[in-house]
């Protein structure tokens, strides 16, 4: 039974998968669901096809939990009817979305990014290394850990690269590029992963910069080669990978082996999502200590410590604690991404942890649809991919940005609005 259910995750999944890169490249995508559907397919869905085809890694040492929750058939169901449910609503809500106004990055018209702040956010990470003298640490490429840094160093340097990026973005995708830029294009992004260190970092640099080029003025003028360009990315990331796995991260003894699960723990929620559910249904030991419990910590993240002393730590903490079997969150020897996915589920359950994610999914696609802002609908979606493949402290900075952006924007507007008032005023008299 679990096997059938796997495979028609798989086949739906992998239908609704090519349907929305069709509309992406063909420049008929109407709604960012299609760059959501794509995540959740590599990070949630392709796992079960690798599961099904090549086999379940061989999890060893801290990980060995995730064995057990990946083995248990019921775990299995529950798990391929929770993502089905969410990517069916999806997909419904892709071909029921109407916009009102197909919008194109022309200009930047943003009061807060201007033109003069914008190449100043682009270098804050590059700058942060360099002023707290840890330039020496990124002479070899690494995790924060392989290289010596400290956690609150690399959580800072973090935040600023997700700064840097949107930053880069409105900056360089405003205006026509030309073949040279994509050179500027792909050493920047280059920098970026070599300064975070984590391969998730890949999938959020392309998604981001497909979403602004397909947003952009570039469109207009020319039909854009997206499909060439995929090609050369997805073997490059094979590459990439490869060496990752082999020689910057390796976790088992056996070559293949530690290809297989690196590969499988950096770039797949489901472990993490199956792992919470065999929690909830099976051992009956939920990982937190209250339902709410890190929903609490991520609404409140901007709230200092000092003022509430027992507020509710980062959710990945929790997450790894569980998994590694510690007696507290704050005594874990690294750290597991968390997810959307398993988040849900741990802070209210299972029933309603499905039904939270669904709404929130479709209620932010719809939040950043309804935009007119080509950089603020970029900016929620990188919010919703954060979601979906990171811990929330990691986006702290966009969390901020966004209701100051709206905020600025609706500030802006109301002043035109009552300028245009009098100006019609006066007109009449």
């Amino acid at each position: 039974m679990a096997n059938i259910i796997d495979w028609i995750l798989i086949v739906v999944s992998s239908i609704f998968f090519f349907k929305s890169l069709n509309r992406l490249f063909n420049s008929k995508s109407k709604t960012i669901a299609d760059y959501i559907m794509i995540v959740i397919y590599i990070f949630n869905c392709l796992p079960i096809l690798l599961d099904n085809t090549i086999g379940i890694p061989k999890y060893t040492a801290w990980f060995i939990n995730f064995q057990i929750a990946l083995d248990n058939n019921l775990i299995r169901i529950v798990y391929a009817l929770y993502i089905l449910a969410s990517i069916i609503c999806l997909y419904i809500y892709t071909r029921l979305y109407k916009p009102k106004k197909t919008n194109v990055y022309k200009r930047n018209n943003s009061i807060i990014f201007t033109k003069r702040v914008l190449p100043i956010l682009v270098c804050l990470p590059y700058l942060h290394i360099l002023i707290t003298g840890n330039i020496t640490h990124y002479f070899s490429y690494g995790t924060a850990g392989i290289r010596g840094l400290t956690s609150s160093f690399y959580q800072l340097n973090t935040a600023l690269v997700f700064i840097s990026l949107f930053s880069f973005c409105c900056m360089f995708f405003c205006r026509k590029l030309q073949k040279s830029d994509y050179v500027i294009l792909f050493i920047y992004a280059f920098s970026l992963i070599w300064i975070d260190g984590k391969r998730y970092i890949v999938v959020t640099l392309i998604i981001t910069f497909l979403f602004f080029l397909l947003n952009s003025v570039n469109v207009e003028h020319k039909k854009l080669p997206i499909k060439k360009a995929f090609v050369v990315i997805f073997l490059v990331l094979i590459v990439f990978n490869s060496i990752y796995s082999l020689y910057v991260k390796p976790i088992a003894e056996d070559s293949s082996d530690s290809m297989y699960m690196s590969y499988r723990i950096d770039y797949g929620r489901d472990d993490v999502t199956k792992f919470v559910l065999y929690r909830e249904l099976i051992s009956n030991d939920p990982i937190l200590n209250y339902r709410g419990e890190t929903f609490l910590s991520t609404i409140f993240t901007l709230v200092p410590r000092a003022i509430w002393p027992s507020k509710p730590y980062p959710h990945y903490r929790y997450l790894t604690s569980a998994l590694y079997e510690t007696s507290s969150p704050l005594d874990i020897p690294a750290g597991m991404t968390p997810s959307l996915y398993e988040m849900s589920v741990a802070n209210l359950g299972v029933f309603l942890g499905v039904i939270a994610t669904i709404f929130i999914l479709i209620f932010s696609c719809l939040w950043a649809d309804n935009s007119k802002s080509i950089p603020r609908k970029g900016l929620y979606l990188l919010l919703i991919i954060g979601l979906l493949t990171q811990s929330m402290d990691a986006l702290i900075v966009y969390m901020a940005i966004a209701p100051l952006s709206a905020f600025a924007s609706w500030a802006k507007r109301s002043v035109r609005s009552k300028h245009r008032f009098k100006i019609e005023q006066k007109v009449k008299v």
